[in-house]
């Protein structure tokens, strides 16, 4: 009897988008209940990996030694290693898909673009392309970029073969439609589901700020340092993330001159645990690059689902979500004194914009809403109709 399974090709466990992937499957889950799930999750070292109560991961082999040992990431040997790592164990998984395609009708769902992907040709095959990541030279070093360039036939042909490709921003979307030019393409926020959605009115009779995400070179670090600061003197100011090495001195001086409660790196369910404690966010990003030019951050629906007050940087895709959002601040770091930009909050229109948000994400930026034309276009795949 023919089965039918989905394949999800990611890391699940790793950063701030795993909530993401975590709600597709069980999205999955819910609206097809004989699809069989399998997942894969990639090796990423610069961020450890952790178990979730209900969900089986298959991972990378000498993801588990090398996390034990620690390599320095700069070293030729170990990128090396990285890289002859990845590639056994994506061609094995690809030889299992080509196996399992024989006798089932499988989804492929993945946030990664493997050129081994391209062996992949089969009816029975649905692949589904998260454009999660706009993947540009600078992202490639030497060995990675000798690997594309030897394999760029099967890439092209992967990208060929995308049936379905996913966006969570309008201009990744038309960037992804040059690429993946034969797939059909939705535009899908990066919304948390609607079981997360605070059903209940933030209080701000004492207002607690969180910083959830790195303080590096594309988030404008000095200016994001000191407004945390200047935040510190009046409120309570949460961060929960990592720094980037450059900023390390800078930003440990920062918490010891401060009041700043430093988390450091936290897995979905403690950074959901503090999320609740807290009423007001902090979004930042530059457009140095077209990742963060056209952002598209978890953590702006995450603070809105939780009926955050959100501040956030200037920027062509954070203003654009502000213009029809308008979910709290959107302020310029480089022309407005932002110690006056966050002192004099209005209790009351923190509150108004509050309720807001969290009606926003009832309505319609919640996970299931993002996904249901995309779960509509899977049942014709899966031949299963929706009630």
């Amino acid at each position: 009897m023919e089965k039918i399974k989905l394949i999800f090709i990611s890391n699940i466990t790793l950063g701030y988008s795993s909530p993401k992937y975590i709600s597709f499957i069980n999205l999955v889950n819910k609206k097809f209940d004989s699809v069989d799930i399998e997942t894969y999750e990639r090796w990423d070292y610069p961020r450890p990996i952790y178990d979730i109560p209900g969900f089986s991961f298959k991972r990378n082999v000498l993801s588990g030694w090398l996390e034990c040992i620690k390599p320095k990431k700069n070293r030729v040997w170990f990128r090396l290693l990285r890289n002859i790592s990845l590639f056994i164990s994506e061609f094995k998984m690809i030889i299992n898909i080509i196996s399992q395609a024989k006798n089932n009708r499988l989804i492929i769902v993945t946030t990664f673009e493997n050129p081994l992907f391209g062996l992949i040709n089969s009816e029975n095959v649905l692949i589904l392309q998260n454009y999660s990541e706009i993947w540009t030279e600078d992202h490639l070093n030497f060995i990675s970029k000798s690997q594309a360039m030897l394999l760029s036939p099967l890439l092209k042909k992967y990208r060929n073969n995308v049936n379905l490709c996913v966006s969570p921003q309008y201009d990744r979307l038309l960037l992804a439609r040059d690429i993946y030019r034969n797939a059909k393409h939705y535009l899908v926020l990066n919304c948390p589901p609607f079981e997360s959605v605070s059903s209940t009115g933030k209080n701000f009779d004492q207002i607690r700020v969180l910083y959830q995400g790195v303080i590096g070179k594309t988030n404008y670090p000095y200016e994001l340092m000191s407004l945390l600061l200047q935040l510190s003197e009046i409120y309570e100011v949460h961060f929960a993330g990592k720094v980037q090495n450059v900023f390390e001195k800078e930003f440990n001086q920062l918490v010891k001159d401060s009041s700043i409660v430093d988390h450091g790196y936290l897995n979905q369910f403690q950074l959901a645990e503090l999320r609740s404690k807290c009423n007001v966010g902090i979004v930042f990003w530059d457009e140095s690059n077209l990742n963060t030019k056209y952002c598209a951050p978890n953590k702006l629906f995450e603070y809105m689902s939780c009926g955050y007050f959100v501040i956030s940087s200037k920027n062509h895709s954070l203003n654009k979500f502000y213009e029809n959002y308008n979910y709290g601040l959107n302020i310029d770091v480089h022309s407005e004194n932002l110690n006056n930009a966050v002192s004099e909050l209005d209790i009351k229109e923190m509150i108004r914009i509050s309720n807001n948000n969290m009606e926003h994400c009832k309505k319609l930026l919640n996970f299931e809403s993002q996904n249901e034309e995309l779960m509509q276009e899977l049942s014709y795949f899966i031949d299963i109709e929706n009630p």
